[in-house]
């Protein structure tokens, strides 16, 4: 009895510390364009990298260039 008692404690103690937890989980990478601003405020030097979607952002008053999500097909696969 004492033995089933051990065996069952152990189970319940590697089940709890295989629980879920979305810290574990892998983010949701998205592919982003990263890009300036050239003579007459034109759009160049485009990046596209793949990388989590809420660094695909740019502070708030932010001025130079800017982030945005674009189509997978842009950074390869």
């Amino acid at each position: 009895m004492k033995r089933i008692t051990i065996v069952l404690a152990l189970i319940l103690l590697g089940i709890s510390s295989f629980s879920c937890n979305e810290d574990l989980s892998a983010p949701d990478m998205v592919c982003c364009e990263s890009y300036g601003f050239g003579a007459m405020m034109v759009k160049c030097c485009e990046e596209y990298t793949w990388i989590p979607r809420n660094e695909c952002a740019i502070p708030e008053g932010f001025v130079g260039g800017g982030k945005e999500i674009v189509g997978d097909s842009l950074c390869g696969k």
